[in-house]
C-alpha cells in the first residue's frame, strides 16, 4: 500500500531529523573517539585559532602603520598555523570529516524543519486594473546604463507610459517631477534608478494614494530584490503596467525625519565614511584611513539611540541585557502575541495609513511564528544579545549608548540564516529593524563570533527610534545617499503606506530557512504518524500562499 502525500512528507521529515541528530553526534564523537586524549586539544586549537584571527582583524581596523601590518600578518598566519598543527598531528582528515558531518547535520536539520512549512511567509497580493496614465522617471546612468541597454524607455512607452529621462548634465528634483505628474492626473508613479531615487518618488506615490512601480535598473537594487523582482532583466518589471501582468502589494515606508527610505538609514562609522570627499575615488583606502578613529571614538559623533519597541502590531520579542561587570543578565522583556514569558506589549489600533488593526496583528504574528519564534523575518531581538542596552522610559524602551554603527531598516533583515543575510522576507510587518554594534575591546570583537548572542550586538525591532548625538548635526546614510541632519533624528515607519505594483510572474525572494532547533528536531525524530506536521498545513501548500487575487486593497 502506498503512502498518502502527507504520510510521505512526514516520513521524509522524520528521517531527515534522525539523520541530522546522528550526523551531529558523529561530528562531535569522531575527534574524541579517534584522537582520544587529544580530541579536546583539537577543539581547543580550533576555537583559539578563530578567536585570535578575529582579534587580529579588529587590530587591522583600529591600528595604523607597523601595528596594522603586524595584525595583517597575524590574521594570515594563525589559520595557517592551525592547519599545520592538525597536519603534523595527523588529524587534518579528522577535522575535515567532522566539519563535513556537522555541515550535513545542519543541512538535514534545516530540511526537516523546512518541510513543515510552518515558517512560510504569506504575502498578500491584490488584483487591480492596470494604470491608464502611468508616469515613469528613468535615470540613464543608473546601473551602468541599464535604461538604454534593456530598452526600458521604448518598452514603457509602448505600454502607454509617459517617461521622463533625467538629464545627466544637471540636477533635477525628482520629488517635484513626481508631484507635478500626480497633479496632472498620473495614476501610477515609477522609477528606473537607484534606491535613493525610488524612496523619494515612493513617498509622493504614498502621499497621493496611487501605486508605485519599481524597475530594477539600479546598481544594487535592494528594494527590488526584497520585492522579488527580476534584477537580471529590469524590462520584466514593466509587465506590471498591464492588467493581466500586474498585481499590487501593500508595503511599509520608513522615514528619517521627513526623508523617506525604502531600505535603511545608517548612523555612525559607515555614515561618516561615505560623507568623506575622498570616498568616491578610493573607497577602501578612505575606509581604512578613517576607521581607527571612528571605531575608538576619537572621531565622529557619539550616538545615543532611544528605541521604542512598544506600540500596536509589535511583532518581535525583545530581551534587554544590562551589563554588570563582565556578566550580562536580562532585565526586561516585551513580548507580543505567542512569545512566552515576560511582559506582553499591546496597544490600540494605529492611526497610520494602511493600518489594518486586528488583521494586521495576526499577519505580524504569522511572520513571528514563521521565523521560528525569533521575531519578524527571523531578526527579532528574541534570539540576540543587546549589548550595552539598558531600559529607559518604560519596559518597552531601550537605550543603546555610543554604538560605533547603527542600522535602522524598513522591516528587519534576516539574521538567522547566512544565505539570507541582507534579505527582508517581509515588507509589511509594520516595524523597523534595528542593528547596533558596539565593540570596545579585542575580547568583544572576538565575541562577535557568537553572532546575535554577542554582547556587543543589538538586534531588535521597533516602531520608532530616536537617535541623538553630542553635536548639533549628525551624518546619516539614507538608502545610500549621504545626508547631514539636525539632532535628534527621528526614525519611524508608516505601515502599509505604499501601494506597489509588481509583475504577477517574478522570481521571488529566496525561501527562508527556519533556525536550527535541536529540541524540535528530537521531537520530530521521535514523532509517530503525522504529529509533526502543522495543524493547518493546507495553508502552506501550493495555491494557498496568498489572498484571493480578486480582493481589492484596503483604502489608504
Amino acid at each position: 500500500m502506498s503512502l498518502d502525500p502527507d504520510g510521505r512528507a512526514h516520513a521524509r521529515q522524520r528521517w531527515a531529523a534522525r539523520a541530522a541528530l546522528a550526523s551531529a553526534a558523529s561530528a562531535v564523537a569522531l575527534p574524541l573517539v579517534y584522537a582520544r586524549a587529544t580530541g579536546l586539544l583539537v577543539v581547543a586549537v580550533g576555537v583559539l585559532g578563530s578567536v585570535v584571527t578575529v582579534a587580529a582583524l579588529w587590530w587591522v581596523l583600529t591600528r595604523r602603520g607597523a601595528l596594522r601590518a603586524a595584525a595583517v600578518l597575524l590574521a594570515l598566519a594563525t589559520p595557517a598555523a592551525v592547519v599545520w598543527f592538525f597536519t603534523a598531528a595527523h588529524l587534518l582528515w579528522v577535522v575535515g570529516a567532522s566539519l563535513a558531518l556537522w555541515a550535513f547535520a545542519v543541512w538535514a536539520g534545516k530540511f526537516a524543519l523546512s518541510t513543515t512549512r510552518s515558517h512560510a511567509v504569506r504575502v498578500r497580493e491584490y488584483r487591480t486594473s492596470g494604470p491608464s496614465r502611468p508616469f515613469l522617471i528613468m535615470n540613464p546612468l543608473s546601473g551602468n546604463g541599464k535604461v538604454d541597454r534593456f530598452g526600458l524607455k521604448e518598452k514603457a512607452e509602448r505600454l502607454g507610459a509617459r517617461v521622463h529621462l533625467l538629464d545627466p548634465e544637471r540636477r533635477e528634483d525628482v520629488t517635484e517631477l513626481a508631484r507635478r505628474a500626480a497633479d496632472e492626473g498620473a495614476d501610477l508613479l515609477g522609477v528606473a534608478g537607484g534606491d535613493g531615487t525610488q524612496a523619494l518618488v515612493a513617498a509622493v506615490a504614498a502621499e497621493y494614494g496611487i501605486p508605485f512601480l519599481v524597475v530594477s535598473a539600479g546598481t544594487r537594487n535592494h528594494f527590488a530584490m526584497d520585492l522579488g523582482l527580476d534584477r537580471n532583466d529590469p524590462s520584466a518589471c514593466l509587465d506590471a503596467l498591464t492588467t493581466r501582468g500586474g498585481v499590487e502589494r501593500r508595503v511599509d515606508l520608513g522615514f528619517v525625519d521627513a526623508h523617506p527610505f525604502v531600505n535603511n538609514a545608517s548612523f555612525g562609522a559607515y555614515a561618516v565614511v561615505v560623507q568623506s570627499p575622498e570616498y568616491r575615488e578610493d573607497k577602501l583606502g578612505t575606509t581604512l584611513e578613517l576607521l581607527p578613529e571612528l571605531l575608538t571614538h576619537q572621531r565622529g559623533p557619539r550616538l545615543t539611540a532611544r528605541i521604542d519597541v512598544t506600540g500596536p502590531r509589535e511583532s518581535a520579542r525583545l530581551r534587554v541585557r544590562r551589563r554588570y561587570g563582565k556578566a550580562t543578565r536580562p532585565v526586561a522583556t516585551a513580548d507580543a502575541g505567542r512569545a512566552g514569558g515576560g511582559v506582553s506589549a499591546t496597544a490600540g489600533a494605529s492611526g497610520a495609513p494602511g493600518a489594518t488593526g486586528a488583521a494586521g496583528s495576526s499577519e505580524v504574528l504569522e511572520a513571528s511564528q514563521g521565523a521560528g519564534g525569533t521575531g519578524a523575518s527571523g531578526a527579532g531581538a528574541g534570539g540576540g544579545g543587546a549589548g550595552r542596552a539598558a531600559p529607559a522610559g518604560g519596559p518597552g524602551t531601550v537605550v543603546v549608548d555610543a554604538p560605533q554603527a547603527l542600522l535602522v531598516s524598513n522591516n528587519p533583515y534576516r539574521m538567522d540564516d547566512p544565505v539570507g543575510l541582507g534579505y527582508r522576507e517581509r515588507l509589511e510587518s509594520g516595524v523597523l529593524g534595528v542593528i547596533g554594534v558596539k565593540v570596545e575591546s579585542v575580547a568583544e570583537a572576538a565575541g562577535l563570533l557568537l553572532g546575535r548572542h554577542a554582547t556587543g550586538l543589538t538586534v531588535l525591532t521597533a516602531r520608532e527610534v530616536i537617535v541623538d548625538a553630542d553635536r548639533p548635526e549628525v551624518e546619516v546614510g539614507v538608502d545610500g545617499e549621504a545626508m547631514l541632519l539636525p539632532t535628534p533624528v527621528r526614525c519611524r515607519i508608516e505601515p502599509r503606506a505604499l501601494r506597489v505594483r509588481v509583475p504577477r510572474n517574478r522570481p521571488g525572494v529566496p525561501e527562508a530557512k527556519p533556525p536550527l532547533d535541536w529540541r524540535r528536531l528530537r521531537k520530530l525524530a521521535a514523532a509517530v504518524g503525522r504529529t509533526a506536521l502543522p495543524k493547518h498545513r493546507d495553508r502552506y501548500l501550493p495555491g494557498h500562499g496568498s489572498e484571493p487575487e480578486d480582493r481589492q486593497p484596503p483604502a489608504a
